[in-house]
């Protein structure tokens, strides 16, 4: 039992890293105008187009990394993790869509909101683009909404295939 608690866990820690590190070198790489539509925090199509295939391959590593850790006949540490990512993420999303509605972060939808000097929230001009850091991209992000429901899915197939490289039943001809 210890063994497969501490594959789950090193199996989520293992996606994390990797969907981390995998985005920060996006970033790195390809900066600010590839992640956001220009002038705006929208998350661009060909963000969430490398995003998707990193977390998939981020869940796979996850799922082998739990199965190498705790292996089980039953594939119990595998199904746990998957369960995992399945209620964090649906957890997740659906916090995302009652803190920040459909459109995304409060405000008008994918427009940015500055402080100007008296306090007050004011819209960002286009002008003003291209100043994000990473960290603050982090934090005002904002994919589509079903990109957050999306994402649970990706993360618990990939894990459940990671899990299979391992051992898994072979397929009936």
């Amino acid at each position: 039992m210890f063994r497969g608690i501490l594959g789950v866990i090193a199996g989520y820690i293992v996606m994390g890293v990797i969907v981390f590190a995998g985005q920060t070198g996006l970033w790195l790489a390809l900066g600010e105008s590839f992640a956001f539509k220009y002038g705006a925090k929208e998350v661009t199509t060909a963000w969430i187009a490398v995003d998707l295939p990193l977390a998939f391959v981020a869940a796979i590593l996850g799922g082998l990394v739990t199965a190498l850790v705790a292996p089980s006949p039953t594939r119990r540490p595998v199904k746990a993790l998957a369960g995992l990512v399945l209620a964090l993420g649906l957890g997740m999303a659906g916090a995302h869509l009652l803190v920040d509605g459909p459109g995304g972060n409060g405000g008008e939808p994918g427009a940015r909101v500055a402080t100007d000097a008296s306090g007050q929230e004011a819209q960002e001009t286009e002008a003003a683009a291209g100043t994000l850091d990473m960290w603050q991209a982090m934090q005002e992000a904002t994919p589509p909404t079903w990109y957050h429901f999306t994402l649970p899915f990706v993360g618990v197939v990939g894990v459940l295939i990671g899990g299979c490289l391992r051992r898994c039943p072979p397929l009936a001809p």
